[in-house]
């Protein structure tokens, strides 16, 4: 082991998230969405009313559920109606929703390029300035990705 990776854990390979690391990312409120509807529903719902407070009709009327329906389609609106009816969900932006999901994985990956670059013997000023242009981000929050050391959520 050289000076420069001594006394540095050596990062775990990386693999692209699961939908259970990505289900374990979301919200909690969302994350009960997805246990009633299922993943796809869920951000079928997202997409469609991000931002909203979405009033549940407590029953499928043409008018009332048309929104849901149009959406959803019948079995998973039905299913929200029979179970949330009468209530009002917060929905949260699709924007929230995948800058929380996106970041545990971009940070996996910023700690795995910067450890390959290492190991291949580039300067960490040079890793680092490489790192900042690829991923849009400051060398500040490099450092901070660097700093800390944990991986994308065990599965």
């Amino acid at each position: 082991m050289s000076k420069a990776t001594a006394g540095r854990a050596t990062a775990a390979p990386y693999a692209p998230p699961t939908e259970a690391d990505i289900i374990a990312a979301l919200p909690a409120s969302v994350r009960k969405l997805v246990v009633l509807l299922g993943y796809v529903p869920t951000m079928q719902v997202i997409q469609h009313f991000g931002g909203e407070r979405l009033y549940v009709p407590t029953t499928m009327s043409r008018r009332a559920g048309a929104r849901l329906l149009a959406a959803l389609g019948t079995k998973a609106a039905g299913t929200l109606v029979a179970a949330r009816g009468g209530k009002v969900l917060e929905v949260p932006l699709p924007t929230s929703i995948s800058r929380r999901v996106a970041r545990p994985v971009r940070d996996t990956a910023v700690r795995v390029e910067f450890d390959a670059a290492i190991a291949a013997g580039t300067a960490k000023h040079q890793a680092i300035a490489a790192l900042v242009s690829r991923y849009e981000i400051t060398a500040r929050t490099v450092w901070r990705i660097l700093a800390d050391r944990r991986a994308v959520p065990p599965r």
